[in-house]
């Protein structure tokens, strides 16, 4: 007898994926991962909890280190994104 799964992809969790930025600075853009993120933040439990808490769409401001992590879907274009924000890259 075969057996039949019912998993769907849309019950998978989706990675966490933020777009990195620098407001003011001449750093480029960069697409970051939570463990990015966890390598940067994770001695403070505190930034670590608001960033945790970010819905695709929503950003937290880090003023300290002067970062914009924006929370983007995993699927998504990192050049639309940054399209969508307005955020230029100049090579």
């Amino acid at each position: 007898m075969t057996q039949k799964f019912n998993n769907n992809i849309d019950d998978l969790p989706q990675k966490r994926l933020f777009l990195a930025l620098w407001p003011g600075e001449q750093h480029t853009p960069e697409i970051w991962t939570l463990s990015d993120v966890e390598n940067d933040f994770g001695e403070s439990g505190e930034i670590m909890l608001y960033i945790n808490r970010l819905e695709v769409g929503e950003s937290l401001h880090e003023t300290e280190s002067n970062i914009l992590l924006y929370r983007i879907p995993e699927n998504g274009s990192s050049q639309e994104l940054m399209a969508q924000l307005g955020v230029t890259i100049k090579v």
